[in-house]
């Protein structure tokens, strides 16, 4: 299976009581050949920082075994990225561990997000709190500068940071406001469900 993991968070600096110092996380698995499945997971984040975090993927698998979530081989190599994806947020300076953090963590084998809305026969079960997110309006996506990506030099490193692929030649990269680039498309998916910029929390009108 060749997949890719798609990493959201939103952080609630002013949480609901019950919501304070968790981090709530909306695990999604998306194939070709199964229903969709979603898995929610709360965690205390004391728990989480121990240690600045998972001290390693074996626990992220271990965690996500625990409460059901099936890991096919291919998966453990991706649960890498989750680990350092919830390694950097909870590591930052926008983080505190009296806030509220949401989490959605999407394992995709070659599957659109599109093809999933469009199939009316696709039961999806989503808890309350996988989707808190404030996509950016559809006028700030649309007004977004886009560009053809040409490599200048031999040097490895220009990567979307959503994807962590590298830009390929004669790719359509687009260009934040803040400086930020990404690939196209995974910016576009990013901004359905936030309006954040994934680097430096830049701002989009919602």
């Amino acid at each position: 299976m060749r997949g890719r993991i798609y990493f959201r968070h939103e952080i609630d600096r002013n949480p609901e009581v019950s919501e304070a110092g968790t981090i709530n996380a909306c695990v999604t698995m998306v194939t070709m050949d199964e229903p969709v499945r979603t898995f929610p997971i709360t965690w205390l984040a004391d728990y989480v920082m121990e240690d600045e975090g998972f001290s390693s993927r074996e626990d992220i698998n271990d965690l996500l075994m625990k409460e059901g979530f099936p890991l096919e081989p291919d998966l453990f190599m991706l649960t890498e990225i989750a680990r350092k994806g919830i390694i950097e947020v909870t590591s930052s300076r926008d983080y505190s561990p009296e806030y509220a953090l949401f989490l959605n963590l999407t394992f995709r084998d070659g599957i659109s997000f599109d093809e999933i809305v469009e199939d009316d026969d696709t039961n999806i079960y989503i808890p309350y709190y996988c989707i808190p997110f404030r996509p950016a309006s559809e006028l700030a996506v649309r007004s977004l500068t886009k560009n053809i990506y040409y490599k200048t030099s031999s040097i490895v490193g220009d990567k979307c940071i959503i994807c962590l692929e590298e830009f390929k030649e004669g790719a359509r990269i687009v260009t934040l406001p803040c400086g930020h680039e990404f690939d196209d498309k995974c910016i576009v998916d990013w901004f359905a469900t936030s309006h954040f910029c994934p680097l430096c929390r830049f701002e989009f009108p919602t």
